[in-house]
C-alpha cells in the first residue's frame, strides 16, 4: 500500500518511461493489426462482388472504412504521442544544462569565495526552477494524452470514409484480381487524403 511512497524520483521517472513506451509499442501493435484487418476486408468484399453476394459485399464494404478510420485514428494518435515527448526530451534537456550550471556555480564559489556568488547563484537557480517547471509541465502533458486520444479518434472520423463510398469505388472497378486488394486500399487512401486537402 505504501510501496509508492518510498519510491526514488529515479524510480518513478523509470517506470513512467516503461510505461511510455509500452503505450507506443502497443499503438504500433494496433496500427499493425489494423492494416491486416484493412486487407482482409478488402478481400472479403471483391470475392463478395465477384459472387453477387449484396448482403456480404455490403457489410464488408463498411468494414473496410471502419477499420481504415481507426486505424487512421490511432496512427495519429501515435504521431502525436511521439511529439510530445520529443517535446519533453527538449525540456529535460534544458533541465539538465540548467543542474550542470549550478553544479558549475558551486564549483567556482569553491574557488572564488571572496566573490559575491549569492546573486549568481539566485540567478542560476531561477533558470534551473524555470527548467525544472518546463520539465513538469511537459510531464503532466504526456499524463493527458489519454484524455485527448477521445478527441483525435472523433477528429479523424469526422475526415472519414462511409461504407457507401467504398461500395462505389469497388462497384466502378471492373478488376477482380488479388491485387485489387492493394489497389482499391490505395484508392481509399488517396480520396481520405484529397478530402483533407478540401
Amino acid at each position: 500500500m505504501f510501496g509508492n511512497l518510498f519510491k526514488s524520483k529515479r524510480q518513478r521517472e523509470q517506470e513512467r518511461e516503461m510505461t511510455i513506451r509500452t503505450a507506443i509499442s502497443k499503438q504500433r501493435q494496433m496500427s499493425n493489426r489494423l492494416r491486416k484487418d484493412e486487407r482482409r476486408f478488402m478481400e472479403m468484399a471483391i470475392r463478395a462482388k465477384k459472387e453477387n453476394d449484396t448482403k456480404n459485399f455490403k457489410i464488408a464494404s463498411n468494414l473496410v472504412a471502419q477499420t481504415i478510420m481507426k486505424r487512421r485514428a490511432i496512427d495519429s494518435q501515435l504521431l502525436h504521442f511521439e511529439i510530445v515527448l520529443q517535446i519533453r526530451d527538449q525540456a529535460r534537456l534544458f533541465g539538465e544544462f540548467g543542474q550542470g550550471m549550478k553544479a558549475m556555480a558551486k564549483s567556482v564559489n569553491e574557488v572564488f569565495k571572496e566573490f559575491n556568488d549569492g546573486q549568481m547563484i539566485q540567478d542560476l537557480d531561477n533558470i534551473l526552477q524555470q527548467n525544472l517547471s518546463m520539465e513538469e509541465m511537459m510531464n503532466n502533458v504526456l499524463d493527458r494524452i489519454t484524455e485527448t486520444s477521445d478527441t483525435l479518434t472523433s477528429d479523424a472520423a469526422m475526415q472519414g470514409i462511409s461504407g457507401e463510398v467504398v461500395e462505389k469505388m469497388m462497384t466502378e472497378s471492373s478488376d477482380d484480381s488479388s491485387s485489387e486488394i492493394d489497389a482499391q486500399l490505395k484508392a481509399i487512401e488517396a480520396e481520405l487524403a484529397q478530402r483533407e486537402k478540401e
